[in-house]
């Protein structure tokens, strides 16, 4: 078995130019990262200038009712403009203008109040999407406030998938809204591994780790093969062939997958550290007509999704075992592969569906759940497993009786 596992490996390595796929995956990654982190830095300079722009502007005006509003306007625009120096001095202010505005006290309207505020360069814009992803954002910097880390810089409305659904505004202004008020920048490792995953990062990851081992057994078992008829030769039989191909693709997309991720990880928290585990994800609860939000922590969100995802891989790659030996051509089922990964995209979301559970991000934090009457994690993986579980057993038979069927 262990030749046979060296010559998988061998051919596999000769056929598919691994360790390019994987400097792309992890320099992919690498890239966006370091690119998220310069538009960071172009976001606040930008606002920066158009606070002082804006200070200019203010002091310009000369009538009696501009002087009056310059009266509070001029500090709520240095409030902010100092606060900005600082992630955690920002979220606390950006945290109590929002409150604020949901929920004023009548000191908050007088003078006095106005001047310790933020300015309206942001803040009332928030009001078009809603008290939900305001009260969820002021929970958020509290808990981020509580547990003492550095919140996602600059603060802004925490957005969730119903956001563009309940926007107030035309929805033509919707992307220009959320590049003013919605608009992250996940500065650390951690964070920016989960922004991938919510962005369909894993489903590529997926496709592209699939795709490289899908068309190898295929190839193995195509009529006429000969290292097949070798293998046999030597005493493993088809049979045991199909369950070492199966064992051999496991691993060797789990190596993968560890080794790109976590070069990864190393990578980028090496440009701007690892960010906190512990740091507050928003989750669904209850149901589409009675569902509230929960916070937990990143690192219970990330483990729900690494499972899905593992548990997708293993579904995967026995759909491609099951599809080798009833085609037995290499193409037709590498393009079925690839097209695996795509339905998860334009497929409903049904609970017994092997292909729901792609959407790792969406079962993970509840929303499925919430919308579409799914399983959660748990039930999701238990799904995963029985259809993988179940196509290799089929693969297996339809071996089997294939052999039987030519003697």
């Amino acid at each position: 078995m262990k030749t046979y596992f060296w010559w998988q490996w061998r051919v596999t390595r000769r056929v598919v130019p691994v360790l390019v796929l994987f400097l792309i995956v992890v320099g992919g990654a690498v890239f966006l990262f370091i690119r998220s982190l310069h538009q960071q830095q172009r976001y606040i300079a930008q606002y920066k200038a158009d606070i002082q722009f804006n200070i200019v502007r203010r002091r310009k005006k000369s009538d009696a009712e501009d002087k009056r509003l310059n009266t509070w306007i001029l500090p709520q625009l240095r409030n902010e403009e100092s606060a900005l120096q600082s992630p955690t001095q920002y979220a606390a202010g950006f945290a109590r203008s929002l409150t604020i505005l949901v929920h004023p006290t009548p000191s908050d309207g007088q003078p006095a109040g106005l001047r310790k505020q933020f300015s309206a360069l942001v803040i009332p814009w928030t009001t078009a999407f809603g008290g939900q992803e305001i009260n969820t954002t002021v929970t958020e910097l509290a808990l981020v406030k509580k547990r003492h880390i550095t919140p996602m810089y600059p603060a802004r409305l925490l957005l969730n998938e119903q956001s563009a659904q309940y926007f107030t505004e035309s929805s033509a202004s919707y992307q220009r809204y959320v590049q003013k008020v919605g608009q992250r920048f996940y500065e650390r490792a951690w964070y920016f591994l989960q922004e991938l995953i919510r962005q369909n990062g894993g489903l590529i990851l997926g496709g592209i780790i699939s795709c490289i081992l899908a068309w190898r057994y295929a190839l193995q078992i195509h009529a006429g093969s000969r290292n097949s008829i070798i293998f046999t030769a030597l005493g493993v039989a088809p049979i045991k062939q199909y369950w070492a191909s199966l064992l051999f693709n496991t691993i060797a997309a789990f190596l993968f997958v560890v080794t790109s991720v976590s070069l990864f990880l190393l990578l980028s928290a090496w440009c701007n550290g690892w960010g906190a585990l512990n740091y507050p994800m928003l989750t669904w609860r209850g149901n589409a007509v009675m569902y509230s939000h929960v916070f937990i922590n990143l690192e219970i969100l990330l483990g729900g999704e690494v499972l899905l995802f593992l548990g997708s891989i293993l579904f995967s790659l026995s759909f491609t075992h099951l599809l080798s030996v009833v085609v037995k051509q290499p193409l037709a089922v590498l393009l079925a592969t690839l097209s695996l990964w795509g339905i998860p995209l334009v497929a409903p979301n049904w609970r017994w569906a092997p292909w729901t559970y792609f959407n790792f991000s969406r079962v993970a934090d509840g929303y499925t759940k919430v919308f579409f009457q799914t399983y959660d994690v748990v039930g999701g993986m238990a799904v995963l497993l029985v259809w993988a579980s179940l196509l290799s057993v089929l693969g297996a038979i339809w071996l089997i009786l294939g052999e039987r069927r030519h003697g």
